[in-house]
């Protein structure tokens, strides 16, 4: 039976349906790497970041800054660039 392209009640060949059923379990294995593989990324890079400052010496640990902030006055903008993670940038 001929149907239409585009047609819903379009049939799978044999190797589509054998395609279908073995990426099931594999699907959800590389959706997990891929969240890995980015929050790692994240972890990572923001830790660079957090280095790089320390280093140059602009870097300020919270009490600090609450401190500095309380006696000096000033602005303290927090973005947070994700969602659901937990990374946070204070300018």
């Amino acid at each position: 039976m001929k149907v239409a392209p585009g047609n819903s009640h379009e049939t799978l060949k044999w190797y589509e349906k054998i395609l279908m059923i073995a990426s099931l379990p594999i699907a959800p294995a590389i959706i997990a790497y891929a969240g890995l593989a980015s929050y790692t990324e994240n972890f990572l890079s923001e830790r660079r970041v957090r280095v790089r400052m320390q280093q140059c010496g602009r870097y300020l640990p919270l009490s600090d800054a609450r401190l500095r902030i309380a006696e000096k006055g000033g602005t303290l903008i927090i973005e947070n660039p994700t969602v659901s993670w937990d990374i946070t940038h204070a300018w």
